[in-house]
């Protein structure tokens, strides 16, 4: 699963939203969750993976601690 996220963001400042979809999937996580993270962050088709990644752990974890394990998951 490792191997499969870094091929998708590898270098790359911007992911597809989709790409992100089906990481997310695949982590089993709350997918009403992903949606109210593309809404809070207006994100686009083309998402910018730092600033998903940031709201992402901000928003799944409801303590720092939390907020770092989902930021090692995804």
């Amino acid at each position: 699963m490792r191997a499969f996220r870094a091929y998708l963001v590898a270098g790359k400042p911007t992911v597809r939203s989709s790409d992100l979809q089906l990481i997310w999937t695949r982590l089993s996580l709350p997918m009403e969750a992903f949606e109210t993270i593309l809404s809070a962050g207006r994100f686009s088709d083309q998402t910018e993976w730092m600033k998903f990644l940031a709201l992402a752990c901000y928003c799944v974890g409801k303590t720092y601690r939390d907020a770092g394990i989902s930021l090692m998951k995804i």
